[in-house]
Formats: C-alpha cells, structure tokens, sequence
C-alpha cells in the first residue's frame, strides 16, 4: 500500500508541474521540503532578482524571481490596468512550488500585462515584488 502512495504522490507532482493549487485539489497535503518550516511565524521579504520574460511560445510568460529561504510556495498576479492605480483588479496566476520558472500561458499577445509576485509560509503571504511590465507577443 505505500509503494502505492508514493508512486501516486510522484504522479501527481509530475500532473501538477509545481502548482500548488492542483496539489491541494487532490485532497493531499503538500510536502514539506527539508529545512523549510512551515511554522515560521516571520512575515518574507518581496523575493529579489524578480523577472518577466517572453516564453517560448505566444501568449505566455515566464516568471523569475530568487528563491527565499524559508518560503513553502509563491503567487503569482496579472493585470492589464495600470499597476500604479489603487482600484486595479489583479488576476490570479496561481501559486507554485519554486520561483526559479513560472510559466504564465494564455495572454493576449500585444496587450502589456503587469506583473508580482510573493513568497508564502506560515506566517501567511509576504511582501509583494515591485509589478513588473512586459508586453506579450
């Protein structure tokens, strides 16, 4: 029965290619990596080195930003409005496990999109990144 598990569990890791969001949908608790408490009652800084590149493909991003020791997990945010007005409705992109490659998919090329990005623990979420502009081809 736990050979079982564990190749489910690696299953679903693979299905979910780092989105916590599919994980917790499975009905399973997230693994918690080594060295990364989840207690942590330490509100995280906005992550450095924050980045928004073309992907690969139209319509679609790539998302960086340094990893932060102590962080179980990242959101990510999207709008099209102006990233400096208070009344911005900022879309959810969903939240990962790492930081390091965040593949953003189906925006409208042409449109400029900001972008920001925090790290979460146990404390809760942290401080967002500055928004970051890109316009998507």
């Amino acid at each position: 029965m736990t050979d079982r598990l564990k190749k489910l569990a690696t299953y679903l890791e693979m299905v979910a290619d780092g989105d916590a969001k599919k994980l917790l949908g499975a009905g399973f608790d997230l693994r918690k990596e080594p060295g990364r408490g989840s207690g942590s009652t330490t509100t995280l800084p906005a992550p450095g080195d924050f980045s928004v590149k073309h992907g690969p493909h139209s319509g679609q991003v790539i998302v960086h930003a340094a990893k932060l020791a102590g962080a179980n997990s990242y959101e990510v945010y999207y709008t099209d409005g102006n990233s400096t007005d208070d009344a911005i409705v900022w879309t959810d992109a969903g939240t990962f496990a790492g930081c390091s490659r965040i593949e953003i998919d189906g925006l409208t090329p042409g449109k400029v999109y900001w972008f920001r990005l925090r790290a979460i623990n146990g404390a809760g979420n942290g401080v967002w990144t500055d928004p970051a502009s890109l316009m998507v081809v």
